[in-house]
């Protein structure tokens, strides 16, 4: 009789499926919609395993086995959403609140179901899947920065199979695999990827240098392994410093460039400083629950000149993440969201520590690496607001604490109640969100489309399609936004005004919607708002050039010439090439700075 698997052997695979598959998605050349395939993948694979989790555990009901850190994931979860009942955005906020709910959901079920014998297996696959991401990425397909953050739980597993496996046959694949991938993370030129490799390089020895047994591990290793590690290291180096030289565009500057640059404060890192400055005074003037998850974006340009001038911030370009994710999670979800999640990792490190105590296991090793690698990472991005890295942080902690496990732990009844109560919530979540993300696929589509034929000179075709997306989605801000630009571009302004007051309902300091909707009113006649419309965008950025012409033609045509004067100086001020304002200031009677008579 054919032996059906296990529930747990289904989510064993079910989670090597997902981390095989789920790094594909990285890639916009393969798939046109940028974010959303690695979100639908990822909710839709969550809720199945949700599924077949909350089947397995009720059909088991005298294991007595509760959930492992339920108490401080549910206060984590719990200050996150209380976070949003005073946020700008709440929906917004819930999309990134469902995401680490999938990510905390697939660590329970990773600890609770996960089979660490096929360990290898997930290793193996994973390990094929990131050589892909790489010869992809080398042929320019993908994001090289998202890239580098999945790269770095690979790269210590697919090193793990190499000094491990007794195959000699393999013993070539996964040193090819590991050349490949070291390669690729080099040639990314991510800094903050390649601080995180080393600080997890740094992290794990310093482990076993404190646990007596550095000296012992190194000369475990056998000296064929140590000529396959020199030979990769030969072939990391050659593979990043030659092409380079040799075809144009291979990368953006040489390794020695990029590193040199690591310990340069360039312009890049002044805006970062002045981001994470500015991102603390959101922290001081919101300290106990933040304001809100996921609603960093919307509140940051009102304090984008609170602490230093972020020079980076424009019209064109907005910080939508603090560049460090801790900033950003006092700033979301103040001291109680960061000091809960800090808690989280204090648990985790201590259970790290006593695996290693109690047997050095080389698996442990290597996913200790990986999570101090992208906990370091997040010092200078933002892997934990994406869906990838937040789904492999937390499979690979909940791996983490499988390695780890001595014995089942004895629970009281109602601990074990709240541990069913918090999975029939966990896989209600899950499909509500896999159900969501679908539909807004949808929506992202017709948006697509719409920017696409609006930008090819078709609006009627446009128009329709952007009135389905908010149709489908009509709490994204963005679709209303592109919507009313195009209403404004058909000179339909009093539709136009209508569907950017909306969008500001959802992202209120964006400026360029502030600006546009100044154009509405003016084009439609209604001067009292328009004008408010544009002192508004000037007073979140002072340095924005159109609200201040727009106000100046305004003044000019209202006859309150020294306004208008005024205005169009400080367009100069900022942009002493600007045509319209010179012009203007002659025909006001004024010479512009530098103007020859």
């Amino acid at each position: 009789m054919e032996r059906r698997p296990s529930g747990s052997e289904q989510i064993t695979h079910g989670i090597i499926l997902l981390c095989s598959l789920l790094p594909l998605a990285f890639f916009p050349g393969l798939i046109s919609l940028y974010r959303l395939p690695k979100s639908a993948l990822l909710a839709f694979f969550s809720a199945v395993l949700c599924w077949l989790w909350a089947a397995g555990h009720f059909r088991q009901k005298d294991d007595g086995s509760t959930l492992p850190l339920l108490a401080p994931l549910l206060v984590f979860l719990f200050i996150a959403a209380l976070s949003l009942f005073r946020s700008i955005n709440p929906y917004e906020g819930a999309n990134f609140l469902f995401q680490t709910i999938l990510g905390v959901s697939l660590f329970w079920i990773t600890s609770t179901d996960f089979e660490t014998g096929k360990l290898g297996r997930f290793f193996h696959w994973s390990a094929i899947a990131a050589g892909i991401v790489s010869v992809l990425g080398i042929a320019q397909a993908g994001n090289k920065n998202m890239a580098a953050q999945y790269l770095l739980f690979v790269l210590p597993t697919v090193f793990y199979l190499l000094l491990c496996s007794t195959n000699p046959s393999r013993e070539w694949a996964y040193a090819l695999l590991a050349g490949l991938i070291t390669s690729y993370f080099v040639y990314t030129g991510t800094r903050a990827a390649w601080g995180g490799a080393m600080v997890g390089l740094i992290g794990v020895l310093t482990c076993l240098a404190l646990g007596g047994r550095l000296a012992k591990t190194a000369w475990s290793i056998p000296m064929r392994k140590w000529a396959f590690l020199v030979g990769i290291g030969a072939f990391v180096i050659t593979m990043n410093v030659v092409p380079p030289y040799l075809f144009r565009g291979f990368a953006a500057q040489p390794p020695r460039a990029q590193l040199e640059s690591m310990l340069e404060v360039e312009a890049e890192g002044r805006d970062r400083f002045a981001i994470w400055a500015n991102s603390l005074a959101v922290f001081a003037d919101h300290p106990i629950l933040g304001t809100g998850k996921g609603n960093f974006r919307f509140i940051y340009p009102v304090y984008a000149r609170r602490a230093i001038e972020d020079r980076s911030f424009s019209p064109q370009a907005r910080a939508a993440d603090a560049h460090n994710d801790y900033i950003q999670l006092l700033a979301e979800t103040g001291v109680l969201g960061a000091t809960s999640f800090l808690l989280i990792l204090v648990f985790l490190a201590l259970r790290f520590w006593k695996g290693l105590r109690q047997k050095p296991d080389p698996k442990l090793l290597a996913i200790g690496f990986a999570l101090v690698a992208i906990l370091a990472e997040a010092f200078w991005d933002f892997p934990f607001n994406l869906p990838v890295p937040v789904a492999f942080f937390w499979i690979y902690a909940g791996v983490l604490w499988q390695l780890t496990q001595t014995h089942a732990p004895k629970e009281h009844q109602p601990l074990r109640a709240l541990s069913s109560l918090t999975i029939v919530l966990a896989t209600l979540v899950a499909t509500l969100f896999s159900i969501l993300t679908f539909s807004y696929v949808r929506g992202e589509f017709y948006y697509s489309r719409g920017a696409r034929e609006s930008y090819q000179g078709r609006p009627e075709e446009a128009e329709k399609d952007l009135t389905k997306a908010t149709a489908i989605s009509p709490l994204n801000y963005r679709y209303h936004f592109l919507l009313g630009l195009l209403l404004i571009k058909m000179k339909e302004y009093g539709k136009a005004a209508d569907s950017i007051r909306h969008s500001l309902s959802l992202d209120p300091y964006n400026i360029n919607a502030l600006n546009n909707l100044g154009v509405a009113y003016a084009s439609a006649g209604d001067t009292p708002k328009a004008v408010q419309a544009f002192q508004t965008a000037l007073r979140i950025w002072p340095r924005y050039i159109e609200p201040q012409k727009s106000l100046g033609f305004i003044y000019a045509r209202e006859g309150e010439r020294e306004k208008a004067i005024r205005y169009f100086q400080a367009v100069l001020a900022l942009d002493a090439s600007d045509r319209q304002a010179r012009d203007s200031l002659l025909a006001l009677g004024v010479i512009p700075p530098g103007q020859q008579r």
